[in-house]
């Protein structure tokens, strides 16, 4: 019964130092991220999603900041790149801040960034994001109670519907961005949302360069508006807040007329 014993304590010995030796150094570990680490696109992940899902068991430490580095290259992308980590407020995407057109991510058939349900993203800089105008896609969303910063490098272009949007009470605070050649609008924000957009650029968005509609807001100050069908339109309670801006080349810079209250009690402030 000894031998026996002294056997199986053996056996068990065994098979705990095989674990140890197999497990010590582990692919990737499930716990907490406790100091800055920087992922890179493409040299450790293929995509920004890959790079995204590699975060789904991982929680980021309070006062660490993780950072998704993509290399100058175009990138082709048939999925939405979305953001819904838990962390997200410790999360920056970056590409070229210095030049987003080495940058480019083209979207094909779907929209580019989504940060939504109660998601927040810290910062997204340095990208040129381009769609092929297919219907209905947007190039950054943020919806349902959700938060987004971007830095000044950001340029959003061609796709279907708008270009950048903030929707269901979700904030956007935005550098000096353009938003482009959009199939409806270039920045639009609606249900009780903010988009922060002072000194950005919208041109060609078919229908509406600026838009805010039932209690949308936008902070447009400095910004420019030009080749569109409205330079700056609120409608159902949404202000827009429009000094010093440049508005040209559109059907109709102002609805309401500056600085009057109209079309069911909204308001674009231009001189006041």
């Amino acid at each position: 019964m000894k031998n026996f014993r002294l056997m199986f304590f053996l056996f068990v010995g065994f098979i705990i130092v095989f674990q140890q030796e197999a497990y010590s150094e582990p692919i990737s570990f499930t716990g907490n991220i406790t100091s800055d680490v920087t992922l890179n696109v493409p040299a450790d992940f293929s995509t920004i999603n890959d790079a995204i899902s590699y975060l789904n068991d991982k929680r980021i430490k309070t006062g660490v900041s993780l950072t998704i580095q993509v290399a100058d290259g175009s990138y082709q992308y048939d999925e939405t790149i979305t953001v819904n980590h838990v962390d997200g407020d410790k999360i920056s995407i970056l590409g070229n801040i210095s030049d987003p057109s080495l940058c480019t991510l083209y979207f094909n058939g779907v929209s580019g960034l989504t940060v939504s349900y109660g998601n927040k993203l810290r910062l997204f800089d340095g990208f040129k994001i381009v769609g092929n105008q297919t219907p209905y896609t947007n190039g950054i969303q943020i919806e349902y109670q959700s938060f987004l910063t971007t830095g000044d490098a950001i340029v959003v272009q061609s796709f279907g519907n708008i270009g950048i949007l903030a929707s269901h009470n979700s904030t956007i605070v935005a550098g000096t961005i353009e938003s482009s050649n959009n199939g409806s609008f270039g920045f639009y924000s609606v249900y009780n949302s903010l988009i922060k957009a002072r000194d950005s650029i919208a041109t060609g968005n078919s229908d509406y360069n600026y838009a805010v509609n039932v209690s949308g807001t936008i902070d447009a100050d400095g910004s420019s508006s030009s080749n569109s069908h409205f330079g700056y339109h609120a409608s159902n309670n949404g202000y827009i807040s429009a000094r010093d801006t440049i508005s040209s080349n559109n059907s109709q810079d102002y609805s309401p007329i500056k600085d009057t209250l109209g079309n069911r009690n909204s308001f674009v402030c231009v001189d006041q």
